[in-house]
């Protein structure tokens, strides 16, 4: 999130505008706020609705695959995700989405078949299938 911009060169030995002050800015503000506190109102909102918050670390989400258990980085490419192990292919941010709540205990629904198969919508619904939580 706070990667400077990337210069852009005009071909002429120069440089094109790329909005880096913008981004410095951005970077300032990003790197000041409190992610701590964050968290605290996000679970203070979560426990006033009575909704349980669960802390998951998401590292690597986006690129293990479900069906092998190998992570690379090359497994996403963009949108795609596409294991060079195994060859398990799937939407980059919903496979990602389904290893987070998975890693959590919770589980998306079953979809019905039909003779035409897509990805799941990015909006399915996801239930609680087994939670445990560990203390120490």
């Amino acid at each position: 999130m706070v990667k400077r911009a990337k210069p852009k060169h005009d071909g002429n030995g120069g440089y094109k505008r790329n909005g880096a002050s913008r981004k410095t800015g951005l970077n300032k503000v990003i790197l000041d706020c409190g992610w701590g506190d964050l968290f605290d109102k996000i679970a203070w909102l979560a426990l006033k609705a009575g909704k349980p918050v669960i802390l998951v670390n998401p590292k690597h989400s986006s690129q293990e695959c479900p069906a092998c258990g190998q992570v690379d980085k090359t497994n996403r490419d963009g949108e795609k995700f596409l294991c060079t192990e195994c060859g398990y292919t799937a939407h980059a941010d919903t496979k990602a989405s389904r290893t987070v709540a998975n890693r959590t205990g919770l589980v998306f629904p079953k979809k019905q078949k039909s003779k035409k198969q897509t990805l799941p919508a990015d909006g399915g619904k996801v239930t609680q299938a087994q939670l445990s939580i560990r203390t120490g």
